[in-house]
């Protein structure tokens, strides 16, 4: 680089930082981010509604948070606070999860149909595991 061009260089970055305020593209590009946070948290809020009608409580409140100030820190700061409680905290709210959702499908004849058709499939291919598997155990004996 030439003299001239560092010194040209320099003047055109020191008028766009003194004049950043007031450069044409900026209101634009600042109501683009508006309007894709303002996207980010519709969406929020509905993936909120649909894990709470799913049983889930603590993720939820995560994003209820961040629908109400709409900032991202508060989204991945609530995950990175219930992900920093270790594993025991994931799968606390994923076991209190299955326990309501089977509970209420326990609650109504459809869904006590639905786990007895799972609880059957799981018992034959349980049967099968065993036909195949008791032959090599005695095999090993």
């Amino acid at each position: 680089m030439t003299t001239f061009q560092i010194i040209a260089l320099a003047a055109v970055a020191f008028y766009v930082v003194k004049n950043f305020k007031s450069l044409p593209v900026l209101p634009k590009l600042k109501a683009r981010v508006e309007t894709k946070v303002a996207d980010y948290r519709k969406d929020a809020q509905e993936f909120s509604i649909q894990l709470r009608y799913r049983g889930f409580r603590r993720v939820p409140q995560i994003l209820d948070a961040f629908v109400l100030d709409g900032d991202a820190k508060t989204f991945f700061g609530g995950l990175r606070e219930m992900l920093g409680e270790g594993p025991d905290a994931v799968l606390k709210e994923l076991d209190a999860t299955f326990d309501r959702v089977l509970d209420s499908k326990l609650g109504t004849p459809e869904g006590r149909a639905v786990i007895k058709a799972r609880l059957d499939v799981a018992e034959k291919v349980a049967v099968e595991v065993v036909k195949v598997a008791a032959p090599v155990i005695v095999g090993m004996l």
